[in-house]
C-alpha cells in the first residue's frame, strides 16, 4: 500500500513538473516572441515620432533613450524566445549560455579572437564567426530591462524635483546632462549584469551529453563560480529592489504634488497670458505621461521584485527542491513576459495622453496632413 501510494505520488509530481515546464517554455518561446514583435514595431514608431519633434528638452531625451532601450531589450527577448523554441533543430552549441558569455565582450571581433585562441578547431570557417558575431548581441535582455527601469526612475525623480522646485532645475536639466547621466547609469548596469564574465567565473567549453552521445559548446563554470554567484545574485537583486523602491516613492510623491498643485495652478495661470496657460498645460501632460509610465512599470515589475525576494530566501535542497525549482522558473518566465509587455505598451500611453504625439502618429501612419500649430503644446 505504501509502495503504491509512493509511486502514485511520484507520478503526480512528475506530471506537475511537466506541466510547469511546458508553461515555462510557452511563456518564453511563444508569448514572449509575439509580444516582442509588436513591441519592436511600436518602439520604432516611438523613436521616429520623438526624433521628428527634436531633442530640445531633457524629457524628450529620456523618452528617446527609453524607446531605444526598450527596442534593444525586445530584440534580445525575441532572440531569447527563438533560442528556447523546442521546435528548432538541435544546434551544436547551447544558445542561452553561449549568448550570455558572448554578450560580456565589448566587440564582436574580440569575441572571435578569444574563441579562436581557446578553441582553434571550433573557430575554423566563417560559419562560427557569424555565430559569434550574432551571439554577442543576443543576451543583453537583463541589461536593457534594468536600463529601461533606470530611465523611468530617472524621469520620475526629475519630474518630481521639477514640480517641487521648477525654477531651480529648469535650466540645469539639459539634454546633454541627461545623456551624460544615462551613460553613467549604463556603465554601472553593464558591470552589474555581466559580473561573471568580468571576473572570469565562466568559460566556453565542450561538454559531453551522454543521452545524445555528442559534445556541445556551452558555458562552463569555473572554481570561482559559487563565490561570484552569491555576490552577483545579491547585487542584481539589491540594485533592482532599490530602483523599485525609489520609483514607488517618487511616483507617490509626484501624484500627491500634482493633486495638491492642480487648483493652485489654475488660480495662478488664469489671469495670465495664453502662453502661461499653454506651459502649465504642457507640464501637466508631461507629468501625467510619466506617472502613467511609472504605474505601468510598478505593476509589470512587481512579480520580478517578488521573485528576487523569494529566490534570495529559497532552499532548493531536499525532496521538494525540484518542484520549488520549477515553480521559481515559472515565476521568472511570468515576470519576463510582463517586462516585455511593459516595454511594448508605452505607445498607447503616448497616443492617449499626448496631443502632439497623436497628431504626428496619425500623420505618419495614416498620411493625414494635420497642421501642428505648436509642437510644444503637449
Amino acid at each position: 500500500m505504501n509502495a503504491s501510494s509512493s509511486a502514485q505520488f511520484s507520478l503526480n509530481e512528475n506530471n506537475v513538473l511537466k506541466v510547469l515546464e511546458n508553461f515555462t517554455v510557452i511563456n518564453y518561446a511563444v508569448v514572449t516572441s509575439l509580444i516582442a514583435v509588436f513591441g519592436l514595431v511600436a518602439n520604432v514608431i516611438n523613436l521616429n515620432i520623438f526624433l521628428k519633434h527634436g531633442i530640445r528638452h531633457s524629457y524628450t531625451m529620456n523618452f528617446v533613450m527609453l524607446s531605444a532601450s526598450d527596442f534593444c531589450g525586445l530584440s534580445a527577448a525575441l532572440l531569447y524566445g527563438l533560442a528556447c523554441n523546442p521546435m528548432l533543430p538541435e544546434l551544436p552549441f547551447e544558445p542561452i549560455g553561449v549568448a550570455y558569455l558572448m554578450a560580456g565582450a565589448l566587440y564582436c571581433r574580440s569575441v572571435v579572437l578569444i574563441v579562436q585562441g581557446s578553441f582553434p578547431r571550433a573557430a575554423e570557417g566563417s560559419r562560427f564567426r557569424l555565430i559569434a558575431c550574432f551571439m554577442s548581441t543576443v543576451y543583453p535582455r537583463a541589461f536593457f530591462s534594468k536600463m529601461s527601469c533606470s530611465i523611468t526612475v530617472m524621469m520620475t525623480v526629475q519630474r518630481c524635483l521639477c514640480v517641487s522646485a521648477p525654477l531651480k532645475l529648469r535650466n540645469r536639466l539639459t539634454p546633454t546632462r541627461t545623456l551624460t547621466c544615462l551613460m553613467l547609469i549604463a556603465v554601472g548596469m553593464v558591470f552589474v549584469n555581466f559580473i561573471h564574465p568580468f571576473f572570469g567565473s565562466f568559460q566556453l567549453g565542450f561538454d559531453l551529453e551522454p543521452t545524445k552521445n555528442r559534445t556541445t559548446l556551452k558555458m562552463l563554470s569555473r572554481s570561482s563560480y559559487n563565490d561570484i554567484k552569491v555576490v552577483s545574485s545579491l547585487l542584481n537583486s539589491l540594485v533592482f529592489l532599490a530602483l523599485f523602491a525609489i520609483e514607488l516613492m517618487s511616483t507617490s510623491i509626484l501624484i500627491i504634488k500634482l493633486h495638491s498643485y492642480s487648483i493652485w495652478r489654475q488660480l495662478v495661470v488664469f489671469p495670465r497670458t495664453i502662453t502661461a496657460k499653454e506651459r502649465s498645460h504642457k507640464g501637466k501632460h508631461i507629468s501625467r505621461v510619466i506617472v502613467a509610465l511609472s504605474v505601468i512599470l510598478l505593476i509589470s515589475y512587481t512579480p520580478y521584485a517578488v521573485s528576487c525576494l523569494v529566490t534570495m530566501s529559497l532552499d532548493l535542497s531536499g525532496a521538494t527542491g525540484q518542484l520549488v525549482n520549477h515553480l521559481t522558473k515559472l515565476m521568472w518566465s511570468v515576470s519576463f513576459v510582463l517586462q516585455n509587455i511593459h516595454s511594448s505598451i508605452s505607445i498607447f500611453v503616448y497616443y492617449n495622453m499626448s496631443l502632439i504625439y497623436r497628431k504626428t502618429f496619425q500623420n505618419l501612419i495614416f498620411h493625414r496632413q494635420i497642421k501642428l500649430k505648436d509642437t510644444n503644446k503637449s
